[in-house]
C-alpha cells in the first residue's frame, strides 16, 4: 500500500488565517488519529490529504484522489457506492455487510435509519472499495455501543493508510498507532493512542515551562 506525503504544506481559505502552517509529514500504512480543538482544521486536513483541496503552499504527494476515500461526518443520502454494496452478491460485499450488521432491505427505508446505521453503510461501502487511503471524520458520532464495536472491528481489518479524526478517545486508544495533535496550524506527532499521546504532550509542556522559568 502507498503513503501520503505533505511537504511544507500551508492551507488557508480565501482571506482567512492558515489552518495548516508549513506542515511536513508522511502518513504510512496503519491508523493515525488526528485530534485538536474544534474549528482547528482537522476536517480541512482530511480534505487536503484526499486531494480535494489544493495547498496554498507546499505539496501533497501520494495516491491519486480516485484511490482515496474520504468519509465525511454527514450521511444524508445513500451514495452510489452504498447502493452498489447493498445490491452486490459478491463475497467481498457480503463479508462487509456481515461484519457491520448491514441488511440490504434497510436501503429501502433510508430516511428512517439512525445516524449509526447510515454511518455503517457509509463505512461498509468505503471498505468494500479497498482504497489505498481511508480518511474518516468522526465515524462513531451518534452510534450506540454495539454499532461502535462493529465499526472498530471492521476498521481493524483495513490494511492501507488510515487517518481518523475523532473525539472518541476509547476508539483512538483501541485503533491508532500514532496520534497527531493539530493546533495553531502545526502538527505534533506522538506514538500510541490518545491517552499515551496526551501524557507525552503534558510532559513536554511541563518541560518547556520549567525551561522558561529558569531563563
Amino acid at each position: 500500500m502507498g503513503r501520503i506525503q505533505l511537504d511544507g504544506v500551508t492551507f488557508a481559505f480565501e482571506q482567512g488565517e492558515p489552518l495548516l502552517r508549513d506542515v511536513s509529514m508522511a502518513f504510512e500504512p496503519g491508523w493515525t488519529g488526528v485530534v485538536g480543538p474544534n474549528g482547528g482544521g482537522k476536517s480541512t486536513l482530511l480534505r487536503v490529504l484526499a486531494g480535494q483541496l489544493a495547498p496554498t503552499a507546499g505539496f501533497r504527494s501520494g495516491p491519486a484522489p480516485e484511490d482515496v476515500v474520504l468519509c465525511p461526518q454527514r450521511v444524508d443520502e445513500p451514495t452510489a457506492e452504498v447502493l452498489a454494496l447493498g445490491g452486490s452478491l459478491e463475497r467481498r460485499a457480503m463479508r462487509w455487510q456481515g461484519l457491520l450488521g448491514l441488511h440490504p432491505e434497510q436501503l429501502e427505508r433510508w430516511e428512517t435509519l439512525s445516524p449509526g446505521e447510515r454511518r455503517r453503510w457509509q463505512l461498509g461501502a468505503a471498505l468494500a472499495s479497498e482504497p489505498e487511503v481511508l480518511l474518516l471524520d468522526e465515524p462513531t458520532n451518534h452510534v450506540d455501543a454495539a454499532a461502535r464495536e462493529q465499526i472498530l472491528g471492521a476498521l481493524r481489518r483495513f490494511r492501507g493508510v488510515g487517518v481518523l479524526v475523532s473525539h472518541d478517545r476509547a476508539l483512538l486508544d483501541a485503533l491508532v498507532q500514532q496520534t497527531v495533535w493539530l493546533e495553531d496550524g502545526a502538527l505534533r506527532v506522538y506514538r500510541g493512542g490518545y491517552e499515551v499521546a496526551r501524557a507525552q504532550r503534558e510532559r513536554s509542556e511541563e518541560h518547556t515551562s520549567e525551561l522558561q522559568s529558569r531563563s
